[in-house]
């Protein structure tokens, strides 16, 4: 439990700091202090699952090559990913002054193509192999991102501008998110499938929560001149996120299922086959 609380107050502390930045100043001392008192947080935490008999996340797990991998580009991805359901919805409502109702109904045809792709990519997974489906769905991803960075502007047009982007990071993201779960967890001794999930879900969400908060920094205050300028550095933002989420995909390496018995040599016969 204490581990948890610690987690959350470091995450919850450096959301904080990463929102309020731009409105304290990046070198004040509320802003300094928040982002210390985050680290002291991430390292309290550390410390308690190094030192714990049950711990929130048992470090042997992350000798697993391709636990690891899959969480941290998990990280990344969800990050870009959460701040492009963000992002764009602000996009259409605040620039091209669309309803939140249309705003949302016009984004439906990502959501669409996503489940489409994660609901048959999975029987693919085998044959090409997790590394490479979450790598090649992580560039579509980050494809889409560039096309809006480069092609939407203040004028609406929706199915020259908007539309192209939402396929393709559709696509992506159907890849993804089957790929990575399963790398996260397939490699794990069937005991550790649970922990390793609930892990996986955890990076997840902590992805999502920075995505969401480094975007809302990143967008700053509107800009009456150029409103999309802002917008601009927010697709970077899911661009740089998504190059480096692609290299964390690309270092996952051969995915191999553990079988031996729920102890330390398992864990550490599960290392194994993940370098």
């Amino acid at each position: 439990m204490l581990g948890s609380a610690l987690i959350v107050l470091a995450i919850g502390v450096l959301a904080l700091a990463l929102v309020k930045a731009p409105a304290w100043g990046w070198g004040s001392a509320s802003t300094i202090t928040a982002f210390a008192i985050a680290i002291l947080g991430l390292a309290a935490f550390w410390w308690r699952c190094l030192t714990h008999r049950s711990p929130v996340i048992d470090p042997a797990m992350l000798r697993v090559r391709s636990f690891t991998a899959a969480n941290m580009a998990s990280l990344l991805f969800s990050a870009g990913f959460a701040a492009f359901l963000l992002g764009n919805v602000l996009f259409m409502t605040t620039v091209w002054h669309r309803s939140v109702l249309i705003a949302g109904l016009s984004l439906a045809p990502g959501p669409a193509t996503a489940a489409t792709f994660a609901a048959t990519s999975g029987r693919y997974i085998n044959r090409f192999g997790q590394r490479s489906l979450s790598a090649l769905g992580i560039a579509l991803f980050g494809i889409g991102s560039l096309w809006w960075r480069l092609r939407v502007g203040e004028t609406p047009d929706y199915l020259g501008e908007m539309l192209p982007g939402l396929l393709l990071s559709g696509v992506g993201v159907g890849l993804v998110l089957p790929s990575l779960a399963s790398a996260a967890s397939s490699s794990l001794p069937p005991a550790r499938f649970a922990t390793g999930s609930a892990v996986f879900t955890m990076t997840r969400q902590i992805g999502f929560v920075l995505g969401v908060s480094i975007l809302v920094a990143v967008l700053g205050s509107p800009n009456r001149v150029d409103p999309v300028a802002a917008f601009e550095r927010g697709w970077a933002f899911m661009i740089v996120s998504s190059v480096l989420g692609l290299l964390a995909a690309l270092s996952i390496g051969e995915v191999r299922r553990a079988t031996a018995p729920a102890d330390a040599a398992m864990l550490a016969s599960a290392a194994g086959f993940g370098k």
